[in-house]
């Protein structure tokens, strides 16, 4: 399933460009530190499409990935790391300051695909006195908004800096099976915090201009 989506987003990007009469790709590198006390930071870094719709204005594709480390939750996830992958769609508003420079703002909403970890020693832990260990995140919904400033080196290449903030709640299982008896426990969660707050620099590739 997630495979399909992320196939079907590169898709919509590639036939996207064709139809284009000019746009934008962006690619962007950063640093995000997430709001949840038991989820670390990591390095994140993600790719937009801008098509201008209206004067100042674009209809804005991405998608980006995170990947973060994660300490014991007694309310979420084990000890091990968490990658994410947020698909979405939106507008971007641009404000030129000069011929080379512009301030931007972009907000946007779609989906996010979770895939957790474990740690390898807290697996050989419980696989040592004869348990299995599972934990899974379902498919989320997020929204984001950035802003940030644009400058141009040549006339299709620009030099990016942005800050923004991704909002994602998730829901999940676990459980925990005994490899000899066969008995397991399980149960769910829900509400848990994925926000992120994503510092980025970058450059912006213009085309059809």
């Amino acid at each position: 399933m997630k495979k399909t989506l992320i196939l079907m987003m590169i898709a919509a990007l590639a036939a996207a460009v064709p139809a284009a009469a000019a746009g934008q790709f962006t690619l962007v590198g950063g640093y995000a530190l997430t709001t949840n006390a038991h989820i670390g930071g990591g390095v994140a870094f993600g790719l937009l499409l801008s098509l201008p719709i209206a004067r100042g204005l674009s209809l804005e594709l991405g998608a980006s990935r995170l990947q973060v480390s994660t300490s014991d939750d007694p309310d979420g996830l084990s000890a091990g790391s968490v990658s994410l992958i947020p698909i979405e769609v939106g507008l971007r508003g641009r404000i030129p300051l000069g011929q080379k420079m512009a301030l931007f703002a972009a907000a946007g909403a779609g989906i996010t695909l979770p895939h957790f970890a474990f740690d390898a020693g807290l697996v050989k832990s419980w696989t040592d006195i004869g348990f299995s260990l599972e934990e899974k995140l379902d498919l989320s919904f997020s929204a984001s908004a950035r802003c940030g400033l644009e400058a141009a080196l040549t006339p299709r290449l620009g030099l990016v800096l942005e800050a923004g903030y991704r909002f994602c709640r998730a829901k999940g299982s676990w459980a925990i099976r005994d490899a000899v008896g066969s008995e397991s426990v399980s149960g769910t969660f829900t509400g848990l915090n994925l926000d992120s707050i994503v510092l980025g620099l970058g450059l912006a590739f213009s085309f059809g201009r």
